[in-house]
């Protein structure tokens, strides 16, 4: 019994003081599923079906709310984490083609509009649409902060990488993604500024070098059509779960004592 209760004492104590993790999440349209990658080799598992399809790009907020853009009939979908189901929240309301979503680090979540070339507000609660500026792009399919700020977006047709001014919209090109044949139709950044993308036509996961553009192989997926990826925090054990643990082996440790 003494050494069961050591063993639960340290377990208690590792879980509370563990760092935040990560989870990457991505969108598979051919099945219509939510699922899960591992960021070190692109192997993936499925979560479930969102019932909907036709999802440009997701994104989670800060609380983890997976957000996804539905491009067939321009609504903002939330999507459960745990079973992949996903319910609309509302209409973009005038613009036609969503296509990129990605949150700054105020909470405020931005799309692409590839039906009217802008760059867009949406309100998480409504999924209305608000206009911040146009920019001279056609071909612009993900977004994507790093932590510093600056917005990523990728170019699936001409295969670049740019960065976009969000308050004038301008366009920079950081480089070609250098993969021949290849759609890079989301972009996400891990909690190391690591910026991740993937490719329906390799069926693969990949790393983008935010110097030069340039996209590295890590493995491949095992789902032909991954459209979406974002990562999402892991919150550390709350201060009362952590607290009721050690007080549960604490009072296991005075009942012994008694016993």
């Amino acid at each position: 019994m003494r050494f069961a209760l050591i063993a639960l004492l340290v377990t208690s104590i590792s879980a509370c003081t563990a760092n935040a993790g990560t989870i990457l999440y991505g969108f598979d349209e051919a099945s219509d599923q939510l699922i899960e990658i591992d960021p070190n080799t692109g192997v993936s598992t499925a979560i479930g079906w969102l019932g909907f399809g036709r999802i440009g790009d997701i994104a989670v907020s800060s609380n983890g709310t997976i957000y996804g853009a539905k491009y067939d009939t321009d609504e903002l979908v939330r999507i459960n984490r745990s079973t992949g189901t996903a319910s609309i929240v509302g209409s973009f309301g005038g613009f036609t083609n969503v296509i990129g979503l990605a949150f700054d680090s105020a909470g405020t979540l931005y799309g692409i509009d590839d039906g009217t070339d802008s760059l867009i507000t949406i309100d998480t609660a409504t999924g209305a649409g608000t206009a911040v500026t146009t920019v001279a792009n056609t071909n612009i399919g993900s977004l994507a902060f790093a932590q510093n700020g600056t917005l990523f977006a990728g170019d699936f047709i001409d295969g670049n990488l740019l960065t976009i001014d969000p308050l004038s919209g301008a366009l920079s090109t950081v480089g070609a993604f250098g993969i021949s044949g290849a759609q890079f139709q989301t972009l996400s950044f891990d909690a190391n500024g690591v910026l991740y993308s993937a490719d329906p036509i390799s069926d693969s996961l990949f790393t983008i070098d935010t110097m030069t553009g340039a996209a590295t192989s890590i493995g491949p997926l095992g789902f032909s059509a991954v459209t979406a990826l974002s990562f999402a925090s892991v919150p550390e054990p709350s201060t009362a779960s952590c607290a009721g643990i050690l007080a549960l082996c604490f009072s296991l440790h005075r009942k012994r004592r008694r016993n």
